[in-house]
């Protein structure tokens, strides 16, 4: 397989955070593939902003989640957790060299169809259910396979093998669509992924309960902090920054019943002292929105990724986890 790291890629940031170069096409014959789709789509990008369980109450769907973004119909049940938690922990020393593992993380956040009206941000920050579908599908067909979070640990620390071809799933911000929507498409292709939590927005409007999150856990989800308030941790104080990523992880440890070990930065906002209070607050890996496919046992509290939105076209979609 074949990375690529293609220039458009910097434009996905939000409209308020700056700009991060990318690197040329590897080959231009496979560059000359996307390229073509890339004209249209870097104005459109650019324009639209920026897991030992106890047993619980979890959701059986008796729908699928419907591809025009409809929520699939939910009934609630009890039973106990998919799998067991297991308990991670920073090995005695990195590995020497350090691990430098290939692994494309997609970034997703809303997922359905945006509301009437809505704004360029908003409508940026959405995936089709339709596109989302077609992209695991494609996932299945290709033989690349969805980790979890404690696999990529493992492997970046211990050595422990991957799938040949592993891609990591990610939602950020807990929103309600990534249950009612997006899950049910996880299920029709038995996939896992890691949903971060803003713990301050939990309940509101637009926004997952707790028990929603937790039956995402219960049923063999990743949940990770995405902090209290969804604030640019590099502005704030000492004591409130130290706040903002100790009290989410209490909050939502506090609900599942385990330690939370994943962590997504407000908006990909960080530098040295800020991933400092990450490591400090427990958190063993963390993700950016650093364009890459190399994850390294080095920085695995600055993990790159790749947005995707409707404006990703699927062409590009195949060559970023191909």
């Amino acid at each position: 397989m074949m990375t690529i790291f293609p220039t458009w890629v910097s434009l996905v940031a939000c409209q308020f955070r700056k700009h991060r170069p990318g690197r040329n096409f590897p080959r231009i014959s496979r560059a000359a593939i996307a390229l073509g789709a890339l004209a249209l789509l870097a104005v459109t990008i650019f324009g639209a902003g920026c897991g030992e369980q106890s047993s619980g109450a979890t959701s059986t769907y008796t729908g699928a989640s419907q591809l025009d973004g409809t929520p699939a119909t939910v009934a609630t049940t009890t039973t106990t957790a998919s799998q067991p938690f297991v308990t991670l922990a920073w090995p005695p020393a990195p590995p020497r060299p350090a691990r430098v593992l290939r692994v494309p993380i997609m970034m997703y956040h809303h997922v359905g169809n945006p509301p009437p009206g809505a704004d360029r941000i908003r409508r940026g920050l959405t995936l089709s259910a339709a596109n989302l579908d077609a992209q695991l599908a494609w996932l299945r067909q290709a033989g690349v396979q969805p980790i979890s979070e404690t696999q990529l640990f493992q492997a970046l620390f211990y050595g422990v093998p991957l799938p040949a071809h592993p891609v990591l799933l990610t939602f950020d911000d807990g929103y309600a669509d990534n249950y009612t929507v997006a899950l049910p498409i996880l299920h029709r292709y038995g996939f896992t992924a890691t949903f971060f939590i803003i713990s301050g927005k939990v309940g509101k409007p637009e926004y997952m309960n707790w028990d929603q999150i937790v039956s995402l856990d219960r049923q063999g989800m990743d949940i990770g902090s995405h902090t209290v308030d969804h604030n640019d941790l590099t502005i704030l104080s000492e004591a409130t920054r130290q706040g903002e990523l100790a009290n989410s992880a209490a909050a939502i440890a506090g609900h599942l019943g385990h330690p939370v070990y994943w962590f997504c930065y407000p908006s990909g906002d960080l530098n040295p002292r800020v991933v400092e209070d990450v490591r400090a607050a427990g958190y063993l890996l963390a993700t950016t929105e650093k364009v890459s496919d190399r994850q390294s046992s080095d920085a695995p509290l600055t993990l790159s990724r790749y947005r995707m939105s409707n404006a990703t076209p699927m062409q590009v979609f195949k060559a970023l986890v191909q």
